[in-house]
């Protein structure tokens, strides 16, 4: 797994991730979790083939869609048809799935049941194994009155420090 954070501060939208790709015991150092399908930007962590198929049907998923709805509904389309099935339950999903979408001013977490639940501003969130550590990290950085972009850096160097499947460096991009 890896670790996403994102904030939105005065209409500015941050995202950030590790560098370190973990799947099945072995590590790579390939650079940011986040892709930018203009006028989206997203996230992918849990399952590496769902990033990858993400990706690869980005224009499909994202560059098709007007809302967060369509996003939400082109992911699940696009999965099922590479293979996926739906989880158990009565809400279907992929298993260990997350994904962090941002769209202007907007930012959604979209979890494996693909509904899109809006950030509210100046609301760090993190999603992936590391979550647990950025979180406290952050709400820490942003009690001490730091800029967005330290509170998303002291989430990620904290997932990167307390969780082993977080590596690599601490990346933060701002979306205008």
């Amino acid at each position: 797994m890896s670790i996403l954070v994102a904030m939105i501060d005065k209409g500015t939208v941050w995202v950030g991730s590790d560098t370190q790709i973990t799947d099945g015991g072995m590590r790579w150092l390939l650079g940011p979790k986040w892709s930018f399908v203009p006028p989206w930007t997203f996230g992918v962590v849990g399952s590496s083939r769902a990033a990858t198929v993400l990706l690869h049907k980005a224009p499909k998923v994202f560059g098709v869609a007007g809302c967060i709805h369509d996003v939400c509904f082109n992911a699940r389309e696009a999965l099922l048809a590479d293979g996926f099935k739906p989880s158990s339950g009565d809400v279907p999903g992929i298993a260990e799935f997350d994904m962090l979408v941002a769209q202007g001013p907007k930012l959604w977490w979209v979890g494996d049941d693909f509904s899109g639940e809006e950030i509210l501003p100046n609301q760090p969130i993190a999603v992936g194994s590391g979550d647990g550590p950025a979180f406290g990290a952050m709400m820490m950085a942003q009690e001490d009155g730091r800029t967005p972009e330290a509170i998303l850096k002291a989430g990620l160097r904290a997932a990167i420090k307390f969780s082993t499947s977080c590596g690599g460096e601490e990346w933060v991009h701002a979306i205008v």
